[in-house]
C-alpha cells in the first residue's frame, strides 16, 4: 500500500474537482446545482475524516488504557512479591520496580510495558506456585498438630480482592520458619506419643487387660507405639493420652496399696497360724502383679486365714498376751499398770487393740527407753565392778591368773564415771 501525505490528498482533490468542473460544463449545470454538489461532497469528506479520526482516537485510548492496566498489574505483582523487580532469579530479592508512566509514542511504550509485565507475571506465577506449595505443607501440619498450633496465618491465594504477600521476607521469616517449627514439633510429638503409648501398653499388660474388649481409642494406642501417626498428634490426643496414662498409674498405685494392705494383714496371720513358709512363698510366687486375679487371690487368702483365726481364738489370745508381756517389760510398766488390763478380758480384739496401742507407745518413747536401758546396763556394770573390787583373791591368787583384768576394770570404771552422769542428766531433763 502506497503511503500518501496531506499534499497528496490536496492534489488528488484538486485534480478530481477540475475533472468535475469539466463534466459540469459539459452538462451545463447551473451554479446552484454545482454548489449543492460541492456541499454534499464536503459533507461526505468531513464524515469520512471524522470516522477515521474517531477510530484513531479510540485506538489511542485503548492503548493508553492497556498501558495503565499493565502498569497497575505490574505494581500489584511487584508489591505482592515484596517490591522486587525480578529479572533473573525469581527467588533473589532485587531493587523495587521503578515507577512507570505512559509515554509517547504509545505503541513502543505499550510493547516495553508488556515485556516487563510478561517477565513479572512469569516470576509472580513461579512465586505463587511456591507459596501454594508451602501453604499446602502448613495446612497438612495444621491438620496433624491441631488448628490452634500455627503461629502464621496461611495466605488466602484465592481471594478476589487484596494483594497476597509473596515476598521472600514473608516466605523465609514466616512460612519456612513456621514449617521448620512444625517439623520439630511433629518429631517431638511423635516421640511423646510413642512413649505414652509404650507406657500405657505396659500398664495394660501389668493388669492383663484384654485389649479387644476395650474402646477403639485403646486399640489405637497399641497400634501407635511404633507408628504414632495412627492415633494422631494433635494437642487433644496428647492430652487424652496423658489423662489415660495418669488414670492407669493412679489405678496401679491404688492396686499396689490395696495389695500391700492385704499382705500386711495376711503375713502376720501366716506366722501366727504356723503356715508352712514354703507354701507361703509358693502363694506369693504364684500371685505376682496387680491383676484382678491376683487381688482376688489375696482377698480369698485373707478370708481363709480369718476363718482359721476364728477357729483358733485361744491361740491368738495367748500370743497377744505374750506380746503384751514383752511390751510391758520393754516399757517398764509397774504391776499396777499391768493389772489395769484385766486378765478377764479374753476377747481377742481387745488384746490385739492393746498390743497395737502399746506398740505405738513403745515407738514414741523409744529414745527414752533406750536411755533407761543404758542406765540400767551401766548400773549393773558398776555394781559388778564394786563386787569384783572386794574380791582380793584376784590380786593374790595363783595359778590361772588374768593379767589384763585390772586394766579392763580400770577402763570400765572410767567409762561408767563418764557415761553414767550423762545418762542420768538426760533422763532427769526428760519431760514425762
Amino acid at each position: 500500500m502506497t503511503l500518501c501525505t496531506a499534499d497528496d490528498i490536496g492534489i488528488l482533490l484538486f485534480k478530481h474537482d477540475k475533472r468535475l468542473n469539466e463534466i459540469e460544463d459539459d452538462l451545463g449545470d447551473s451554479p446552484a446545482v454545482r454548489a449543492q454538489r460541492r456541499a454534499d461532497l464536503y459533507t461526505t469528506l468531513v464524515a469520512t475524516f471524522d470516522a477515521q479520526l474517531n477510530r484513531i482516537q479510540a485506538e489511542r485510548a485503548e492503548i493508553e488504557s492497556s498501558c495503565r492496566q499493565l502498569i497497575k498489574e505490574l505494581a500489584g505483582m511487584s508489591k505482592s512479591l515484596g517490591g522486587e523487580n525480578m529479572r533473573q532469579d525469581p527467588f533473589v530479592e532485587e531493587p523495587e520496580m521503578k515507577s512507570m508512566t505512559v509515554t509517547k509514542p504509545l505503541r513502543p511504550s505499550l510493547e516495553s510495558i508488556r515485556e516487563q509485565h510478561n517477565e513479572m507475571k512469569r516470576n509472580y506465577i513461579e512465586r505463587l506456585d511456591y507459596v501454594k506449595e508451602l501453604s499446602s505443607v502448613l495446612l497438612d501440619y495444621q491438620t496433624r498438630l491441631g488448628p490452634d498450633f500455627l503461629e502464621v496465618e496461611i495466605p488466602n491465594l484465592d481471594a478476589p480482592l487484596g494483594v497476597p504477600d509473596l515476598s521472600l521476607r514473608f516466605i523465609n521469616q514466616s512460612m519456612l520458619a513456621e514449617i521448620n517449627r512444625c517439623s520439630e514439633e511433629l518429631k517431638r510429638r511423635r516421640r511423646v506419643v510413642s512413649q505414652l503409648c509404650t507406657q500405657i501398653i505396659q500398664l495394660i499388660a501389668e493388669r492383663e487387660i484384654n485389649i479387644t474388649d476395650e474402646t477403639e481409642f485403646d486399640r489405637a494406642i497399641v497400634l501407635s507405639r511404633d507408628n504414632p501417626d495412627i492415633i494422631g498428634l494433635s494437642g487433644d490426643i496428647l492430652e487424652k493420652l496423658n489423662l489415660k496414662k495418669e488414670a492407669m498409674v493412679a489405678e496401679k498405685v491404688k492396686r499396689e496399696a490395696h495389695l500391700e494392705s492385704l499382705k500386711g494383714a495376711i503375713m502376720p496371720l501366716w506366722e501366727k497360724l504356723g503356715v508352712n513358709m514354703e507354701d507361703a512363698k509358693t502363694f506369693i510366687s504364684s500371685n505376682r502383679g496387680i491383676t484382678d486375679k491376683v487381688i482376688s487371690a489375696y482377698k480369698n487368702e485373707l478370708e481363709r486365714l480369718k476363718e482359721l483365726k476364728r477357729q483358733n481364738l485361744e491361740l491368738f489370745i495367748r500370743e497377744s498376751r505374750k506380746t503384751l508381756k514383752e511390751l510391758w517389760d520393754a516399757l517398764y510398766f509397774s504391776c499396777q499398770e499391768m493389772q489395769s488390763f484385766g486378765a478377764a478380758e479374753a476377747a481377742l480384739i481387745v488384746h490385739e487393740d492393746e498390743v497395737a496401742r502399746l506398740q505405738q507407745v513403745y515407738t514414741v518413747q523409744r529414745p527414752i527407753l533406750d536411755l533407761v536401758e543404758k542406765y540400767y546396763a551401766l548400773e549393773k556394770e558398776r555394781k559388778e565392778l564394786e563386787k569384783s573390787s572386794q574380791d582380793t583373791s584376784r590380786l593374790m591368787g595363783r595359778g590361772n591368773r588374768d593379767p589384763g583384768r585390772l586394766l579392763r576394770e580400770e577402763k570400765a570404771r572410767k567409762k561408767i564415771s563418764r557415761e553414767l552422769p550423762k545418762v542420768f542428766e538426760h533422763l532427769a531433763s526428760v519431760d514425762v
